[in-house]
């Protein structure tokens, strides 16, 4: 707190006015820093934002040389420098680094590894990343969601983002596939996938530096999808109290986020719950989780059999005859 008095009171004395004296105030999130220091008019916000795909492949090819990703990587560094979005020039030589050390060559395996091993490190406890082996076929049922699903990745592959959906409300009784549902299309279009998991804390302040940490890696790591399991509780609403308003700026920067048609196909959000009644109606409407998609049980024999067929495939059992499916299930 004495600091920042001290700083207060510097950027308004007019000898260090008039000496042209600049203090420089390094931090990751600007949640962490006073909101009066912030807000001063004396103070310039200088924002230094992750490389983009030019700039990292400019990095890449300065870090080593072109014989260095001949003779030890699977991956040109032009996809290189695609897949690794959302890191910065220090994980990216953190990655070639680690190839050197332990005298491995780097393919696309080891490359997901990494990067999952570097972004759950950087916001350890915030966000989980997710991958799925498996695509939207590894789904039994729901064939008019997967068809949507489907129409939307070829749209996204072919580059047409203007007809993609902002975000997904998948809703559904507990049980009915809906998490493995979203990380296979995610897996068929081959997006990295990250899930929310609770960035909240009792301090304050701490919990909009994490939304604002989290905000930004989902900018610069684009194109991405974006899972909320459990929405209607993990995000509540407008009108929560108790906490000093913390939840409502929490839930209004996260609304304006979703809802920058800026990111439309490249940020896919999912809000996966089982009581879509509860989840506020900012969040399902137009420009947000605009396409709703509604999971239900297996009714008939027919689908019982195929959920079977399917989950044998999963786990590389013995196939049945169709009889014995019914009756199992």
């Amino acid at each position: 707190r004495a600091v920042r008095v001290f700083f207060q009171k510097w950027s308004t004395d007019p000898a260090l006015l008039s000496a042209n004296v600049t203090f420089v105030l390094v931090t990751e999130n600007l949640a962490d820093l006073s909101t009066r220091m912030v807000r001063s008019p004396q103070t310039v916000e200088i924002e230094v934002s992750r490389p983009n795909e030019a700039e990292r492949l400019e990095f890449l090819r300065q870090t080593r040389d072109a014989a260095w990703y001949a003779g030890k990587s699977d991956v040109p560094v032009e996809r290189l420098a695609q897949l690794t979005s959302g890191l910065a020039r220090i994980q990216l030589r953190q990655i070639l680094a680690s190839v050197d050390e332990h005298s491995a060559r780097l393919d696309a395996k080891l490359l997901r590894q990494q990067k999952k091993s570097v972004i759950e490190a950087e916001c350890y406890g915030l966000l989980e990343y997710v991958e799925s082996p498996h695509a939207l076929d590894m789904v039994s049922g729901h064939e008019g969601v997967k068809a949507r699903l489907r129409r939307a990745a070829q749209a996204i592959m072919a580059g047409r983002l203007r007809g993609v959906p902002m975000g997904y409300l998948v809703a559904g009784p507990v049980g009915s596939a809906k998490t493995f549902l979203v990380t296979c299309f995610t897996g068929e279009i081959g997006f990295p996938c990250v899930k929310f998991l609770n960035f909240r804390s009792q301090w304050q302040g701490v919990t909009e530096g994490n939304l604002e940490k989290i905000l930004k890696l989902l900018h610069a790591m684009w194109p991405v999808g974006v899972i909320i399991d459990e929405a209607d509780a993990f995000l509540g609403d407008r009108n929560q109290q108790g906490d000093s308003g913390t939840s409502n700026r929490v839930f209004a920067q996260l609304a304006t986020f979703m809802a920058n048609t800026d990111y439309r196909g490249k940020i896919v959000w999912f809000l996966i719950t089982s009581r879509p009644d509860l989840l506020p109606i900012d969040l399902k409407r137009q420009g947000r989780a605009e396409e709703h998609l509604a999971l239900f049980y297996p009714q008939s024999d027919a689908e019982y059999d195929a959920l079977l067929r399917i989950m044998l495939r999963k786990t590389g059992l013995e196939r049945p005859t169709a009889g014995r499916c019914r009756r199992t299930c």
